[in-house]
């Protein structure tokens, strides 16, 4: 264990990307089902004009979906 995680410290540093990827994917339908739940659920704040709104659920919201914000209003 020592040795693997001294070569993914100081080991070769081409495709380290690949290392990566065990860790990454597995995490994306999680972040997906979580940003589509906040969707669904109106969790940025718009509607009742507080909440979340200045959290980052509600500026990613905002960011990503600025017509959600106009159309709740």
């Amino acid at each position: 264990m020592l040795l693997l995680l001294l070569w993914l410290e100081w080991g070769p540093q081409r495709r380290q990307l690949w290392l990566w990827l065990p860790i990454l994917l597995p995490a994306l339908p999680l972040v997906a089902g979580q940003y589509t739940l906040a969707l669904w659920l109106n969790l940025d704040g718009s509607l009742d004009g507080g909440g979340l709104g200045a959290s980052a659920v509600g500026n990613a919201v905002d960011a990503v979906y600025p017509a959600t914000r106009l159309a709740a209003h």
